[in-house]
């Protein structure tokens, strides 16, 4: 059923051509869905790129242990 909602959200934010905010602490998620990303920590922001980018260039251990955690 999650994936299933994850393709409907796609297909919304294609059809729609809008901003689109989704906050999730899933990164399959983040990485499915998302042009950009931001990792958040304790309400300050840690590092904003590409989902690619973020998985091959963190910018500090908290960013990249984020990806590692969750695979």
């Amino acid at each position: 059923m999650r994936l299933q909602l994850r393709a409907e959200i796609a297909a919304l934010h294609r059809r729609a051509g809008a901003v689109m905010i989704l906050v999730t602490h899933d990164q399959a998620e983040a990485m499915a869905l998302a042009d950009r990303v931001a990792v958040m920590k304790d309400g300050a922001l840690q590092q904003t790129a590409a989902p690619m980018e973020l998985y091959r260039r963190p910018v500090n251990r908290f960013v990249a242990g984020s990806w590692v955690r969750r695979r």
